[in-house]
């Protein structure tokens, strides 16, 4: 469930993307595929001066604007395909665990170039190419047992459909090269590139979270604007 305890996302993704991030007091920043506005609260929390989300779900928008009353949030519904904004004017923008679900990213990484300052950072993760490459299930053997995860069709591109949270759900894979050298072509300098994974603690209290350290689960990236 992804209300339950130990989640991958909660245990080992959200603590990486906050260690990426600059502090964001007085900041203007955008957050990419915000969900029901968990990460714009706490970023409104922490003194940024203004935080913008955008997600396609206006299911998620209205949860968002209904729990955020924070005088610097605000919420737009909008796909990020279609993203527009102000030219030069963000100090920040973060996107978690969205972007593997966005095409063309050539596109979006253009757009986030242009609306941000000079210096300014992009913050992002993603769903591992190792993951997103794969069927969603581990190979295993005749008794059950994890034998390992199948990498397929690295190479291959596009949009792949997955089962989540019992509907069919199409992700874009894509190469870890993709990734970053559409930030390398759109002016931005890569920072930092990290692939957490649970550590010993993380598995100790929660023994099922053992088989992400098989593979890692998440790429983030932290860029700089030129």
């Amino acid at each position: 469930m992804r209300s339950a305890p130990g989640r991958l996302n909660e245990v080992v993704e959200r603590p990486a993307i906050w260690s990426l991030m600059p502090n964001p007091e007085n900041l203007v920043v955008a957050d990419l595929g915000c969900g029901s506005g968990d990460m714009v609260r706490d970023l409104c929390a922490k003194g940024a001066k203004e935080v913008l989300g955008i997600d396609a779900s206006e299911r998620m928008i209205a949860e968002a604007t209904h729990s955020s009353v924070h005088p610097a949030a605000r919420f737009v519904a909008r796909p990020l395909e279609t993203l527009e904004l102000p030219e030069k004017t963000y100090d920040l923008v973060v996107s978690s665990l969205a972007l593997h679900y966005v095409e063309p990213y050539d596109k979006l990484v253009s757009d986030i170039s242009r609306a941000l300052k000079p210096e300014a950072r992009f913050v992002f993760s993603v769903e591992h190419p190792i993951v997103t490459c794969a069927r969603r299930e581990w190979e295993t053997s005749a008794d059950g047992e994890r034998t390992h995860w199948p990498v397929d069709h690295y190479a291959d591109e596009g949009s792949r459909m997955i089962r989540w949270l019992g509907l069919d759900v199409p992700r874009q894979h894509r190469t870890v090269s993709s990734y970053l050298n559409a930030l390398i072509d759109n002016g931005f300098v890569i920072e930092r590139v990290l692939e957490p994974m649970p550590d010993d603690d993380a598995i100790a209290r929660w023994p099922r979270l053992a088989d992400q350290r098989r593979r890692p689960p998440f790429l983030l990236v932290s860029a700089r604007k030129m």
